[in-house]
């Protein structure tokens, strides 16, 4: 089954338990996701520790997706959350693609390779 969104919750030393408490408490309200071990080191594109949930069991994702950027939006606690799609572009899924809640964090980005044509340069004209 296709996942058509992520959401990865960024956290250190200090803000970890409140990080997980959020884990906790986006699974009760939304148990429909899957949820992935927290990963204690920078992964990927990921540049600090984060745990990620997706939606690979939505029924509606549209919907689903409105409902849980919602939900984190009010209980963020000031953390830095990433929602991205998968569009079949990484590097657009993780800037122009992006949803941030949050402060947004610099992504690793050298890791991707644009898969759709880049805009027309402009025409120059004397």
């Amino acid at each position: 089954k296709r996942n058509p969104d992520d959401v990865h919750v960024y956290f250190n030393e200090k803000t970890r338990s409140q990080a997980l408490q959020l884990r906790e408490e986006l699974g009760a309200a939304f148990p429909w996701l899957t949820f992935y071990r927290p990963h204690e080191q920078p992964i990927g594109p990921h540049p600090l520790p984060m745990w990620e949930a997706d939606f690979t069991n939505t029924k509606d994702a549209a919907t689903d997706w409105a409902a849980v950027t919602a939900w984190l939006r009010e209980h963020a606690r000031g953390l830095s959350i990433l929602v991205h799609p998968h569009s079949g572009d990484s590097l657009w899924d993780h800037t122009d693609g992006a949803h941030w809640i949050g402060p947004s964090l610099p992504l690793r980005l050298g890791m991707f390779r644009p898969r759709r044509p880049p805009a027309a340069p402009p025409v120059v004209r004397a």
